[in-house]
């Protein structure tokens, strides 16, 4: 065993400390302690253990001379030390981003190199004979360095892992945004193509939807929470997979892939917030339906916007498509409500209590009783308001049906009381 012997105070006992320091520092050999660091990470923190053996390389090369450094930094116990980290550990955090490894993952790793070496110091300082106070003093002196270089680059490094994972998901948020772009306007684009540039699978079958709030509804708590609601349905739509794209501050479009045949399923159940609206397209196969759902989640959503359609939070293009394709020429749509309503379309409460006996009468096939039943009302009441809405009209209901149906759909939007 090499001795360390310091009995003395002040000037002689600091130096004994270095002595022994210095003593411990050179039983251990720095680049095969790193080479055990590196080996460990990728043994114990999971999200580095399916990786490749370029990043074994690097995380090993981080490692040995992160152990030089400290080394370096620990010998020098009377002077100031600069903690940063060495150059080949200030280009790792990118190589983790552009691989996927999250930033737990890489703070995990320093957290095992830490201990791996405390554990070596620990057991070198054994093998070495030293006075108990030096010893102990010694490995308190080195522990503190320890915690403090690892604290002080694990900072530097998080900082530089957050700046480059924001280039990252800006960088791969403009390229999935130029191939929606060219996909949308009708460009032809090799599926492997449209898949790579999306991070998305465009075969099989896709559900697009669109998560919005008005800009009369702000509210920041929402706002800062909208693409985790547009997360969540997704989820619910899709069979796992799906796609996000911010649209500005306020609107998420989505993408939700599905598994398992149309035929056997179910119109999911989804809950948003308040202030959170959410339009939803049909199932389409294929990059080309990748284009028609979400076209459809857009006429969902217009029609959801349209005046007089009520606080419906979630709308499926299924439930409004007849509404989505009467609406298409608003100009020719309300004029064809007047045209065909007549005077029924004035806009006062006389005319709207008719209106809606005749939806609801249509609705229930005719039916004055049931039809009474719906409003609330007798039934010779019921009568008496459809003799009045043929005596407007001009003719029976029966003789013009289909544009009566129409019309009346469409008084909801472009006449005020309609409702």
């Amino acid at each position: 065993m090499s001795a360390v012997d310091s009995r003395a105070s002040g000037g002689d006992r600091e130096r004994a400390i270095a002595v022994f320091l210095n003593r411990i520092a050179d039983a251990i050999d720095p680049d095969l302690l790193g080479a055990q660091i590196g080996d460990a990470i990728f043994d114990r923190v999971g999200e580095f253990g399916q990786r490749d053996d370029d990043l074994r390389s690097l995380t090993e090369t981080v490692a040995i001379r992160t152990v030089h450094d400290v080394w370096h930094g620990v010998r020098l116990s009377a002077e100031r030390v600069d903690l940063d980290p060495p150059p080949a550990a200030v280009g790792w955090p990118a190589e983790l981003v552009r691989r996927g490894v999250e930033l737990h993952a890489m703070l995990r790793a320093y957290r095992v190199g830490h201990d791996l070496v405390e554990r070596a110091w620990e057991t070198a300082a054994a093998q070495i004979e030293a006075d108990g106070d030096v010893r102990a003093d010694a490995l308190k002196h080195a522990s503190r360095f320890f915690f403090s270089y690892v604290d002080a680059v694990s900072v530097q490094l998080t900082q530089i892992y957050l700046e480059e994972s924001a280039r990252h998901a800006r960088g791969a948020a403009a390229v999935r945004e130029e191939m929606l772009k060219a996909l949308l306007s009708g460009k032809k684009v090799p599926p492997a193509r449209a898949t790579a540039g999306l991070r998305y699978e465009v075969s099989g079958t896709h559900v697009g939807f669109i998560v919005w709030m008005e800009p009369a509804e702000p509210d920041d708590r929402h706002a800062a929470a909208l693409e985790t609601v547009a997360a969540r349905i997704g989820v619910a739509i899709g069979d796992g997979e799906y796609m996000l794209v911010p649209v500005g501050n306020w609107v998420v479009w989505g993408w939700a892939r599905l598994f398992a045949p149309r035929s056997t399923r179910r119109r999911p159940a989804l809950s948003v917030p308040d202030v959170v609206r959410v339009a939803v397209g049909g199932a389409a196969a294929g990059m080309e339906g990748l284009v028609q759902t979400h076209q459809e989640a857009a006429a969902a959503r217009r029609v959801a916007r349209l005046p007089g359609q009520g606080t419906h939070r979630v709308v499926f293009h299924r439930d409004v498509a007849l509404l989505d394709l009467l609406t298409m020429n608003p100009l020719a749509a309300e004029r064809f409500v007047r045209t065909e309503l007549g005077q029924l379309a004035t806009e006062d409460e006389q005319m709207a209590r008719l209106r809606m006996t005749l939806q609801v009468y249509f609705e229930e096939n005719l039916s004055p009783i049931r039809t009474a039943r719906r409003l609330g009302v007798n039934k010779n009441t019921v009568v008496y308001r459809m003799e009045r809405v043929e005596e407007i009209l001009g003719h029976v209901v029966l003789e013009r049906r289909r544009e009566l149906e129409a019309a009346l759909q469409l008084a909801h939007v472009y006449l005020d009381s309609g409702a």
